[in-house]
């Protein structure tokens, strides 16, 4: 139950918009009723890495594997020079294997499925294969300046969100197409069962599978 608590709260920090330039792990959660009441109660750092990572972006919590995933921007975020990483580190952050995924250019949000991992490589969807760290195949998404945040539904469909465009991308057996327009500063995703949350600038929205905000 505390994994599950930790992906959570993991997922609810990148929806709103922040990025880890020191690595934190969480232990001490409180069951809401609302994770809207999540503002009056306050989280406890028990440990956090030594500052090895390179300007680490998003942090992605895999419970099939029980690891924690990293992207590590090393550079600009919205320069493409391949010299992005994804790390990989054990749940007590004491293991820590830097460069298990390479050659990303300002690699952003992720998110599994089976055993792909989906992370937003700028303008494009790079799919790595989560049992060796190997980068399975790239899948361009027409048009995209700015890729950022990743979700995937319980049937596989991908949906990233393109920040600078104010796009939100549908990727459904690796062909993408436009989901939903006019969002500017759109960022974090979460697919649920009946939707997605959505973030744009500072207002968390719920998206029923009709498209409507609420």
């Amino acid at each position: 139950m505390k994994l599950l608590w930790q992906n959570y709260w993991l997922a609810l920090l990148k929806l709103f918009n922040m990025s880890f330039f020191r690595i934190i792990a969480i232990t001490q959660f409180v069951l809401f009723s609302s994770f809207l009441m999540a503002q009056n109660k306050t989280l406890v750092k028990v440990w956090e890495t030594d500052s090895t990572f390179k300007v680490p972006e998003s942090v992605f919590y895999s419970p099939g594997d029980s690891f924690l995933y990293v992207t590590n921007i090393d550079g600009k975020p919205n320069e493409k020079d391949l010299k992005g990483s994804i790390s990989k580190m054990s749940l007590d952050g004491k293991q820590i294997m830097h460069d298990w995924a390479i050659n990303f250019s300002a690699p952003k949000g992720m998110a599994r499925y089976k055993n792909n991992l989906y992370v937003a490589d700028l303008d494009e969807l790079a799919v790595v294969d989560i049992l060796s760290g190997k980068t399975l195949k790239r899948i361009p998404i027409l048009g995209a300046i700015f890729l950022n945040d990743v979700t995937v539904d319980e049937t596989g469909i991908v949906y990233v969100s393109d920040s600078r465009k104010g796009l939100i991308h549908r990727v459904e057996n690796d062909i993408p197409s436009v989901f939903m327009t006019d969002k500017n500063n759109v960022n974090g995703l979460l697919a649920v069962e009946d939707g997605m949350y959505v973030c744009v600038k500072d207002t968390l929205f719920k998206v029923d599978k009709t498209k409507n905000l609420r």
